[in-house]
């Protein structure tokens, strides 16, 4: 669905369902049904859609890449943010297990 229409549907992507749950554990798939993926692409859509978020993971985008304009759809610059902040989650609770 998401090669089809892009601005409509999201990839599932276990880091982005990390970061929207806050999960800790690795097994994210698990989550994976049609209900839950209408709830996943709802809520990055809602994200899309709220001004003040966008300003905020736009600024920060920017931050990141010196000053370089993405040329992205609102819902992509969601994605974007919420794939790093996962990674970076499944990274702390790796790193945590290890201690």
């Amino acid at each position: 669905m998401h090669f089809i229409n892009p601005n409509d549907y999201t990839i599932i992507d276990s880091n982005i369902v990390r970061c929207i749950l806050n999960l800790k554990t690795e097994n994210v798939y698990s989550y994976c049904n049609i209900g839950n993926y209408k709830k996943y692409n709802n809520k990055i859509k809602e994200l899309a859609e709220n001004q003040e978020e966008m300003n905020f993971i736009k600024n920060i985008f920017h931050e990141k890449n010196n000053g370089v304009e993405g040329d992205f759809s609102n819902l992509r610059y969601v994605e974007m943010a919420l794939f790093y902040s996962g990674r970076k989650l499944k990274k702390d609770s790796t790193a945590h297990k290890k201690q």
